[in-house]
């Protein structure tokens, strides 16, 4: 889908189920020739879907990734899938923000929430929260706990 004076993004590829594939032009247009012979009396619904790992560097589907419209006999369709470029946020929190033992933020890094978030509503993002624990120790090695049982040992 284009809007005023914007180029189709080239090169992206949509499927049927039945394994059909197309793949865009330099305007961002597709073709499927006779994809489906519908019922004769009721139709049949066709299915398209855009894969999102032939998009553009950067670009993140606005619209659902999969389309269906019911064809019938003589009637050609228009499916239209849309993409833009969104900002991707990163935020990393280490052990330091938090109040120790706890989930907690420390005091001093509560401001910064709402500075967080007012950049956030700045422009749409792709926010993907991905948590990663990383345990590791500034001095030396973990901490030794006598008599803490190890699975598998006796």
């Amino acid at each position: 889908i284009q809007d005023g004076g914007e180029k189709g993004l080239a090169g992206v590829r949509v499927v049927t189920p039945t394994g059909l594939q197309a793949t865009t032009d330099q305007y961002g247009r597709y073709h499927i020739t006779c994809a489906i012979t519908p019922y004769e009396g009721r139709g049949s619904n066709f299915v398209l879907k855009l894969d999102d790992r032939t998009l553009p560097s950067g670009y993140r589907m606005t619209t659902n990734q999969i389309q269906i419209q019911r064809a019938t006999r003589g009637k050609g369709l228009q499916l239209n899938f849309g993409a833009s470029v969104y900002r991707v946020v990163g935020i990393d929190l280490s052990d330091a923000v938090f109040e120790p033992g706890t989930t907690e933020i420390r005091i001093q890094w509560r401001p910064r929430l709402n500075t967080l978030l007012e950049e956030l509503r700045k422009a749409p993002s792709v926010q993907t929260l991905t948590i990663e624990p990383e345990i590791f120790w500034r001095l030396g090695g973990p901490p030794k706990r006598p008599n803490v049982p190890v699975p598998g040992s006796k």
